[in-house]
C-alpha cells in the first residue's frame, strides 16, 4: 500500500513539472488541468508500444489549450531527456556507493546501456540545436515552421531547470522509495544505494519502445540485476519484479481505464 501511495504521489509532481516546462514555451496551463491528461497518456503507454501515449497527451494539450502540437511534443521530449539525464546520474552514483570502484562484469550491460543513452541524448541535443537549423533551408516553409516550434519546445524547456531539475530528482527518489517498500513487503533487505541502482537501472529499459511499458525487458532486467548484482535468489527476484510491476503498470492500467471512462468523450478525443 505504501508503494502504491508513493507511486501515485509522483503524478502530481510530474504534472507540476510538465506545467513548468510548458510555461517556458509561453503556455500557461495549471498542473491540475494537466493531471488528467498525464494519466491518460501514461495509460496509453501501458497498453500500446512506441510511447504513443506521449504523442496522445501532446495532442490533447493542443486541442484543449491551443498550444502548438510541435512545440508540445518538443516539451515532452525535453521532459524525457531530463528524466534520462537524472536516471544516468543516479545510476552512476548508486552504482559507485553500492559497489565502490569494483566494476562487476555481470552488470556491464547496464552501464553500457546507460552510456549509450547518454551519448544518444548529447547527439540529439547537438542535432536539435546546431544541425537542424542548418538543414531547415532545404525544406518547405511549413516544414521549417514545424521544426522551429519543435526545437523551441525542446531547448526553451531547459530554461526551467532550476525548478524542473529538483522536481525530477524528487520524482526518481520516489520511484526508488516505491521499490524499497516492495522489497520490505517481501521481507527482503537491500542497501539504499542498491535500491536506487536497481530502480534506475531497470527504468532505463522503459525507454525501449518495442513493447508497452517495456513489458518483458524491464522484468528480465530487474531479475538479472537483483540476482547477479546483489545475490538475491531467483525466486525472490522474480517476486520483486512481479509485485513492483503490479504496482507501477497493472495498477495504472486499472486506474487509467477508470480515468479514461470517466473522462467526457470530447476531452478524450481532444475536442474543445
Amino acid at each position: 500500500m505504501l508503494a502504491l501511495l508513493v507511486y501515485y504521489a509522483t503524478f502530481p509532481l510530474r504534472s507540476w513539472r510538465w506545467s513548468v516546462l510548458l510555461r517556458t514555451s509561453g503556455a500557461r496551463v495549471s498542473w491540475r488541468d494537466l493531471l488528467r491528461i498525464l494519466f491518460l497518456g501514461w495509460f496509453v503507454n501501458c497498453i500500446v508500444p512506441a510511447k504513443l501515449g506521449d504523442l496522445y497527451r501532446s495532442f490533447l494539450v493542443k486541442q484543449r489549450f491551443g498550444v502548438s502540437l510541435s512545440r508540445t511534443v518538443g516539451v515532452v521530449v525535453a521532459e524525457r531527456l531530463l528524466d534520462l539525464l537524472v536516471v544516468f546520474v543516479l545510476l552512476i552514483v548508486g552504482g559507485y556507493v553500492a559497489f565502490g570502484r569494483t566494476f562487476l562484469p555481470d552488470l556491464r550491460v547496464v552501464y553500457l546501456t546507460g552510456a549509450a543513452l547518454l551519448v544518444a541524448i548529447l547527439v540529439a541535443l547537438v542535432a536539435v540545436y546546431w544541425v537542424a537549423p542548418r538543414l531547415a533551408r532545404f525544406f518547405p516553409r511549413e516544414v521549417r515552421r514545424i521544426g522551429r516550434l519543435f526545437r523551441e519546445g525542446v531547448l526553451h524547456s531547459f530554461r526551467a531547470l532550476p525548478v524542473a531539475g529538483p522536481l525530477t530528482v524528487i520524482i526518481w527518489s520516489c520511484e526508488a522509495l516505491r521499490l524499497f517498500f516492495v522489497l520490505t513487503a517481501l521481507g527482503l533487505d537491500l542497501p539504499l544505494s542498491g535500491v536506487v541502482f536497481v530502480a534506475v537501472a531497470t527504468s532505463l529499459l522503459t525507454t525501449v519502445p518495442l513493447t508497452p511499458a517495456g513489458f518483458g525487458f524491464v522484468e528480465i532486467a530487474m531479475v538479472y540485476v537483483l540476482t547477479e548484482g546483489f545475490g538475491l535468489a531467483q525466486s525472490d527476484a522474480i517476486a520483486v519484479a512481479v509485485v513492483d510491476r503490479a504496482v507501477s503498470v497493472l495498477s495504472l492500467i486499472v486506474v487509467g481505464a477508470i480515468v479514461y471512462v470517466r473522462t467526457p468523450h470530447e476531452e478524450r478525443v481532444g475536442r474543445r
